[in-house]
């Protein structure tokens, strides 16, 4: 699953940059006179609401991301430890092996 949403990030950020050269694209064309300054207003509004989308998800991703690897470690530690534990005790009974010949 968090492989998945790692695969999605490349092409939302590549949407994103396109929108911010959009606006910039608009703000020359306002400076130029080609396009109203209310309209560049209101794509660099929508600009930002995608860009704080995108830092949202992306602070979500890492948050799930550091949840997922510390129940990860978790888990292979106690399975390592239980692993180690029978093979103590495997040499436990071996040394009493031993003791009886």
């Amino acid at each position: 699953m968090c492989f998945n949403r790692v695969l999605r990030f490349p092409p939302t950020v590549q949407r994103c940059a396109g929108a911010f050269a959009k606006v910039k694209d608009s703000q020359r064309m306002s400076d130029e006179g080609k396009m109203d300054q209310e309209q560049v207003d209101g794509m660099k509004r929508r600009c930002r609401v995608v860009g704080f989308a995108l830092q949202a998800e992306m602070n979500h991703f890492h948050k799930r991301r550091i949840v997922d690897f510390k129940r990860m470690m978790q888990s292979y530690l106690q399975q390592q430890i239980l692993f180690y534990q029978r093979i103590g005790q495997q040499l436990e009974q071996t040394l009493h092996l031993y003791d009886t010949l």
